[in-house]
């Protein structure tokens, strides 16, 4: 208790005499370790969140705080904070799957979900698993619109051949004839696809 009080107090000092944010947040830090649902050094952490030169260590530090008492709208907020920092694709991708997984699991916001899992196929068009995702929130939520949009947008950005945009022009293709009755524009897919190959039946069909 005596070392929590220490720790606590060298913080105040810090940020509120001596303006020095970086040390009084590695003062804050001890006292977490010390005593996690310490009050006014939760406090102090969470005002770091708005500090652009500290938040990305403010959220590291109340990420498994967070995970802890549950506070998945808190913890949804820092993975966001992570991912603006986060410069490797893997990273960024593990940090947008797992808010989409909190909006939908924990929060039960399926537009969120379906927002966030539209974001991950973006960056990796080619993942199945991504795309069922994005086809069962749009069965949920009827948003069939909002599915072609992200679709749409990929092949708008995305020229080459290759297979995965075949794949995805054919999926679009299915959704714009069945599920939003736009003919011409589900033509527009298959016949990019038939450009693509000129042997590819699926697409003739």
């Amino acid at each position: 208790a005596h070392r929590v009080l220490l720790f606590a107090r060298l913080g105040q000092v810090r940020a509120e005499k001596l303006q020095e944010a970086p040390m009084a947040l590695a003062a804050f830090h001890e006292v977490i370790k010390l005593e996690p649902d310490h009050p006014e050094a939760l406090a102090a952490l969470e005002g770091y969140l708005q500090d652009p030169d500290l938040r990305v260590e403010a959220a590291e530090i109340l990420e498994p705080l967070y995970l802890n008492d549950s506070e998945w709208e808190k913890l949804s907020g820092i993975y966001q904070i992570r991912l603006e920092a986060a410069d490797d694709p893997e990273r960024r991708v593990d940090y947008m799957t797992r808010i989409a997984q909190l909006q939908e699991d924990q929060l039960e916001d399926l537009e969120q979900a379906f927002s966030w899992y539209g974001k991950v196929f973006l960056e990796r068009p080619a993942d199945l698993g991504v795309r069922d995702q994005l086809l069962r929130l749009a069965g949920n939520l009827e948003n069939w619109e909002e599915l072609t949009s992200v679709l749409s947008e990929y092949l708008a950005d995305n020229l080459s051949e290759d297979e995965t945009s075949r794949d995805v022009a054919i999926l679009l293709g299915g959704l714009y004839d069945e599920r939003l009755s736009k003919v011409s524009e589900a033509a527009g897919c298959y016949r990019r696809a038939l450009e693509a190959n000129r042997e590819d039946e699926e697409a003739f069909q």
